[in-house]
């Protein structure tokens, strides 16, 4: 499994993985929080990939006293399996 920060391209897979676990509040506009998080260079998002797929997702930011992991987002179909957590 490989971890790291969202990569140019990603944008859209993370927001409908985001779409299938549903972990942000309804009425967010989750391409406006992924391009926000972007921008914001106290922000990331934080990717997991498993054979190409992005299976996790959490994004993260920083007001230079505090950390904040805003929600924590697994793909259904790697929840609670072994696979996901190696």
């Amino acid at each position: 499994m490989l971890n790291h920060p969202i990569c140019d391209g990603d944008e859209d897979r993370v927001v409908d993985l985001w779409e299938a676990c549903s972990p942000a509040q309804p009425g967010n506009a989750r391409h406006d929080d992924s391009a926000l998080a972007r921008r914001t260079p106290q922000a990331k998002i934080f990717v997991s990939i498993l054979n190409d797929e992005i299976v996790a997702s959490v994004p993260c930011g920083s007001d230079a006293h505090r950390a904040w992991a805003y929600y924590f987002a697994e793909a259904p179909k790697h929840q609670k399996t072994a696979s996901a957590a190696s």
